[in-house]
Parts: structure tokens; C-alpha cells; sequence
């Protein structure tokens, strides 16, 4: 018998902070938005619980963006007395610049690209389908449509499709870049 696939859809807000090093203008220093993600979850099967995935996984995975600074691990920026003062209730500067480590747990949020909204609308697509493998054993694979909207005009989303051996777990994308299917396309109406 051949089973139908099953969508979820989640829609989640947050507000962060960022800065794009490589951008010639304005991008390159840090400034803030109040995103929008919406995440459509397809698997052929369901979990033991009856969900795709529970919400509240997708829930505090994209919280963990939330009021923070989402920086490069590549980026070389300093955080400096000129810098923290203008965090909300930052503490004492030599508290939160005492290691990178230690700054980073607190309020910044490291990844592996440049944050633009389409490199984070594909790191969210593919962590979320491996988050999805984690927590349900019984689909196949994971299949994830990503909208990331940093304004009102400004969009981008991503196709991610994760496929699961069931004999051998799934790769890590980097490994074996030929099991993901992937495309980002940035929607852009307007702008500011």
C-alpha cells in the first residue's frame, strides 16, 4: 500500500539583527528586521505521535533566532565597547566580551553562510528537513518549502528535500551534496 504524503504548515515571527560583510552598501553594517518564516513540512509518513513534526520543534528552533545578532562564523567583526551599548540590557562589557564563545551563547547567532535572507531561508530549509529526520523515524525523507521575508516586500524561499536511507540514517548535506535538492530564488516587490 502506498501511503500519501502529509503537509504541515507553520507560520513564525521574529526579530533579529544582522549584518552582510561582503555587501558594498548599506548591508554591510548591522541592522535589523522583523522576520516572517513560513515552513511547509511534507513527509510520507507520520511519526508515532501523529505529527509530520511537532511544532514545537519548528517553534524553538526558529525562537533561537530571536533577538539575537546573526552573524558569519566567517565574519571578523569585533565586539567592542561601541557596540554594546547599544544592546538592551547588555551587562557589564568585560561580562560579555570576556570570549567569542561566551558572547555568542548569549546573543549572537553564528552561521555557516552570510546571513541574506536567501542564504538563511536555505540553512533554515535544511536544518529544519534534518531536525524533521531526527524527530520522526518512520518518514522516508523530509521535504521542506522555506519563505523567509525580512520586510513586507522583501522575500526568499527554498525547496530542500532530504532523502533518508533507511539502513544507513541520511547524510550530512555537505557530505553528499547529491541527495539534497535545493534552489533558492529571491522574491523581490518593492523595497526599501
Amino acid at each position: 500500500m502506498t501511503s500519501r504524503p502529509h503537509n504541515a504548515q507553520f507560520s513564525r515571527t521574529f526579530s533579529a539583527a544582522h549584518r552582510i560583510p561582503s555587501h558594498r552598501g548599506k548591508c554591510s553594517r548591522i541592522h535589523g528586521h522583523n522576520y516572517r518564516v513560513d515552513v511547509t513540512v511534507t513527509v510520507d509518513e507520520l511519526g508515532d505521535d501523529g505529527f509530520a513534526i511537532e511544532w514545537a520543534y519548528v517553534k524553538d528552533y526558529i525562537d533561537d533566532f530571536d533577538h539575537k545578532l546573526i552573524l558569519a562564523d566567517s565574519d571578523s567583526i569585533t565586539i567592542t565597547q561601541e557596540v554594546i551599548p547599544a544592546i538592551p540590557n547588555a551587562g557589564p562589557v568585560e561580562q560579555l566580551v570576556a570570549t567569542r564563545k561566551q558572547t555568542d551563547t548569549a546573543w549572537v547567532r553564528r552561521t555557516t553562510c552570510e546571513p541574506s535572507t536567501e542564504a538563511l531561508a536555505q540553512l533554515m530549509a535544511e536544518e529544519l528537513a534534518r531536525l524533521v529526520l531526527d524527530k520522526n523515524s518512520h518518514t522516508s525523507y523530509a521535504e521542506l518549502h522555506v519563505t523567509l521575508s525580512e520586510t513586507d516586500s522583501i522575500m526568499a524561499y527554498t525547496d530542500v528535500r532530504l532523502n533518508r536511507d533507511r539502513t544507513e540514517g541520511y547524510p550530512d548535506v555537505d557530505e553528499d551534496p547529491n541527495r539534497l535538492d535545493a534552489d533558492a530564488v529571491l522574491d523581490v516587490r518593492g523595497g526599501d
